[in-house]
This record gives structure tokens, C-alpha cells and sequence, in this order.
């Protein structure tokens, strides 16, 4: 098992989030957004930083947290040289960092809550097909997440979306906290997690609570998800790879608030990183807790 955290839950700072795995001990840093770019847009430059400043620290870059395809499919096929483009980028990004994954997603939702038609499934994995054989050829896997705001909601849909894909090169990101937020109302255990076991590549780990406005995220072990249900079944599947720290958990105090609107649907840049710190600390503290109750006790 292994403990990773997305660089800016933490904050935007290279030597800032460096700093924070060191003191936890984990074994990687998932890059999303750093210095307010995400990895398509920084320079080689900055890229090779972050992996020698990583490697000196004993730190492996877990995942590329890419947005990959979190634009609406009619934009996809309007402007498809623009996505192919940053496709590459991701694609270049990944070999500078020594990373074997991105991370993406199956399109904005047209109709957000509504469950989206076989049909399209079936035009978006076709669409997609291209892009698994360039990963296929960099050994590079495409990870998918199901979330509230794009075509697969759950991880239900999400398995059944991977099978229309029939790839090697496609696996999945288990997070069971945007279950809490999911339209359909997936249990996130055992049902999200039974939906996506074949599939399994990857976790994201964040706690979430409904309330009278909707899902609030909190801090992890205090909301909806069975943590241990959910890492005590990972220990008897014997998975090995990361849990990577995704809180949204922001501490709401004076001019801090909660999460909310768009900087949930595109996460990133220095507005989201805002009051992270504190957060992460509480969380990844947690988190540790309840990984040493179930893996070794």
C-alpha cells in the first residue's frame, strides 16, 4: 500500500507539498496543478523539476490528475485538435515526470443527474479508442473517474463504460467519496466498489457528508464513507498500488469556506488550494490512522 497526496489540496508551492510528504512519509505526490498550471502547460523546465526535486526526496510522481475530456462532447468533436493537442502534451508531461498514468474522464454531462444513454457511452468509448492506442504505444494506462458532473456518475456506470472500451491501456480510479455527491446514490461500499473491482487501478481518498445544502466534503473518517469496510476489503483484494489524499476538506473559518460551485467541477490554481493546508494535515492524519488499523494491526 502506498500513500500519495494531489499536489494542490496541499498547495500550489513544489517545496510547500514536498515538505508535507516528507513529514507524513508517503511515497508520492499526484500532480494536478502546480504553481497555478496544470502539467499540459508547464514548461520542460519545470517539469524536470518536479521530477528531480520528487526523486531526491524518494517521492514518485503517483498520477497525472489531468482534466482530460472534462469539456462537453459536443465541444470534443467542434474542436478535436485542440483536445488531440493537449492529449500530447499529457503525453510528453508523462514521460518527463516518469509517471504511467493519467488521469481522465468521460465528458460533461448535457442533462447533469440524468443517466446517460448506452448509446452515447457507445459514441464516447469509440471516440476514445484512438487516444488508448497512442497511450497503449507510450505504456501509459488512461485512468477514468466517475463524478457527479460528467456522463458516468458512479462507479457502476463507470465499469460498464470500460468494458465498451476493451482496453489494456484503460483502467479505473476508485473515489468513493464522489459517491456521496452521485445523482444515482451509489453506496460507495460495498457497491462502488464491487461495480469497479475488475478495473481497479488507483484510489482517491475523500470523506463527504449530506447535508440540508447538499454534499459538503469533511474531514476523512468523519463523514458517509466506510473507510474501513473500504480498506479492509483493498487489504483482502491485495492491492498494493496508491491511495492518493483528494479531501476537498477545507476548514471553514472566517474568510475560508467550503468547496463549492465551480472550483468542484474544475479543481486548481490557487483559489482551491486556499486553506488546504490545515485540512490536508487533519486528513492525511487520519488517513494514516486508519491504513495502520487495517493493513497492521
Amino acid at each position: 500500500m502506498k500513500l500519495s497526496i494531489i499536489s494542490d489540496e496541499y498547495s500550489q508551492d513544489l517545496l510547500r507539498v514536498v515538505s508535507f510528504a516528507r513529514e507524513y512519509r508517503l511515497d508520492g505526490i499526484e500532480i494536478r496543478t502546480m504553481e497555478g498550471l496544470p502539467p499540459e502547460e508547464m514548461s520542460d523546465t519545470q517539469l524536470t523539476t518536479i521530477r528531480r526535486t520528487l526523486a531526491h526526496q524518494g517521492l514518485a510522481v503517483s498520477d497525472l490528475a489531468s482534466s482530460f475530456a472534462k469539456c462537453t462532447f459536443t465541444q470534443a468533436k467542434e474542436d478535436s485538435k485542440a483536445l488531440t493537442e493537449k492529449f500530447e502534451k499529457l503525453i510528453h508531461a508523462a514521460s518527463l515526470l516518469e509517471v504511467r498514468s493519467i488521469r481522465c474522464f468521460t465528458f460533461l454531462s448535457d442533462h447533469p443527474g440524468q443517466v446517460t444513454s448506452r448509446q452515447v457511452l457507445q459514441e464516447i468509448a469509440a471516440w476514445y479508442q484512438p487516444f488508448l492506442e497512442k497511450a497503449s504505444s507510450e505504456g501509459i494506462r488512461l485512468l477514468f473517474e466517475c463524478d457527479p458532473s460528467v456522463t458516468v456518475t458512479d462507479h457502476r456506470q463507470l465499469a460498464s463504460f470500460l468494458e465498451m472500451l476493451d482496453s489494456p491501456a484503460a483502467g479505473a480510479i476508485y473515489d468513493p467519496g464522489n459517491d456521496i455527491y452521485d445523482p444515482q446514490k451509489e453506496i460507495p461500499y460495498p457497491d462502488g466498489l464491487e461495480a469497479i473491482k475488475p478495473y481497479l487501478a488507483h484510489v482517491h481518498i475523500k470523506d463527504a457528508v449530506l447535508t440540508g445544502q447538499g454534499p459538503v466534503c469533511v474531514k476523512v473518517g468523519t463523514g458517509s464513507v466506510d473507510f474501513k469496510g473500504i480498506l479492509q476489503a483493498l487489504k483482502e483484494l491485495g492491492y498494493q498500488d496508491y491511495l492518493s489524499l483528494e479531501t476537498h476538506y477545507r476548514k471553514v473559518t472566517g474568510s475560508r469556506t467550503a468547496i463549492t460551485g465551480d472550483l468542484l467541477t474544475h479543481p486548481g490554481g490557487s483559489s482551491f488550494s486556499a486553506g488546504g493546508e490545515d485540512a490536508c494535515r487533519e486528513s492525511m492524519s487520519a488517513l494514516k490512522g486508519l491504513v495502520t488499523e487495517a493493513f497492521y494491526d
